[in-house]
């Protein structure tokens, strides 16, 4: 009955480590991107008003979507804080998608909250830009990674500072 018991075992073990480097290889191919989430904030300075996009960096999928929060903030001004915005998708060349974009009016002493979704393109791997434009007043370009780690330096993104 011992024999029998030690037999199963050794089977057994013999079997989860012949099945052990197919569940490796599988993680190989699909490797796991870690999310590293930021926040970009531009202050306008003397106009008490701060505009700010947050998310994460990394840990995004070619095709896939990921949903970044934009804020307005309106600090102590007397008025309204209106105008045009959008948000561009860059690649090294320019402008690969424009994601979203529009009029705002923010009263004063009020911080506004949009959650944005940018849709990565097809096959795509390596770093892209995502890029706030509120014209005449900033641009601000935050690197993301799509299928792939970060890596020390993505280059310099194209200067936008206009809505398409």
């Amino acid at each position: 009955m011992r024999i029998k018991t030690v037999r199963a075992s050794l089977i057994g073990l013999v079997a989860v480590i012949a099945l052990l480097p197919l569940g490796c290889q599988n993680t190989a191919e699909f490797p796991q991107n870690t999310p590293d989430p930021f926040t970009t904030t531009w202050d306008l300075g003397e106009e008490d008003r701060v505009f700010g996009i947050s998310g994460d960096r990394a840990g995004h999928t070619a095709e896939g979507t990921s949903e970044f929060e934009l804020t307005m903030d309106n600090l102590l001004s007397d008025g309204p804080w209106q105008g045009q915005y959008c948000i561009l998708l860059l690649d090294r060349n320019g402008i690969l998608d424009e994601v979203t974009g529009g009029q705002y009016d923010v009263p004063a002493g009020v911080k506004t909250r949009e959650t944005i979704a940018v849709t990565f393109p097809e096959g795509y791997t390596g770093p892209l830009g995502l890029c706030v434009v509120v014209p005449e007043c900033a641009s601000v370009v935050t690197t993301l990674w799509v299928g792939t780690e970060p890596t020390s330096d993505a280059g310099s993104w194209p200067i936008i500072l206009d809505c398409p």
